[in-house]
Parts: C-alpha cells; sequence; structure tokens
C-alpha cells in the first residue's frame, strides 16, 4: 500500500529507536522548559491521553486509519464558508 510505504519511511526518517531521546531543554529550577510559541492550530494535544501511554508511535495501519477518519470529518465543511480549523 503506498500511504503505508510512504508513512513508514517518514518515520523511519524522523525517528531512530536506536538513539537516545535527547535531554530537553531545563529551567534553572531543573523543570524541562516551555518556553517558545504555542499554536492552537493543531491537532496535537498538549497532553498524552491515557490509552497511549507507554505508545511512543502509531502503527501504520493506526496513522492511516486516523488520518483517513480526519479526511472524511474534514470534508463535511464547505471550505468557501470558513476555515473548518475555526469552524
Amino acid at each position: 500500500d503506498e500511504a503505508e510505504a510512504f508513512l513508514s519511511e517518514a518515520i523511519e526518517h524522523v525517528w531512530d529507536p536506536t538513539q537516545p531521546y535527547p535531554e530537553p531543554p531545563r529551567t534553572p529550577w531543573g523543570d524541562p522548559s516551555l518556553q517558545g510559541y504555542w499554536s492552537f492550530a493543531s491537532y496535537t494535544p498538549l497532553q498524552r491521553p491515557d490509552a497511549l501511554a507507554g505508545k511512543p508511535l502509531y502503527t501504520a495501519r493506526e496513522a492511516i486509519e486516523i488520518f483517513q477518519r480526519q479526511v472524511h470529518s474534514d470534508a463535511a465543511f464547505d471550505p468557501g464558508e470558513v476555515h473548518y480549523d475555526w469552524a
């Protein structure tokens, strides 16, 4: 499947499970630094759902299913009226 091959290649490009995660920047008191610009125009939640605890990535099949659900959901909006992210 072309979509599955694309996702597998993309995941390998951005995430190598054999490499350790880099240390995040820290505040002077030791907490992770959350400084920066935070946009709410994203489908990515700032808190990880409990159902995904301990799961670093979706499988290719899960990612495709989530993408397809979102595409079908977005199709219900008329793009000439308002951008769906703000509806």
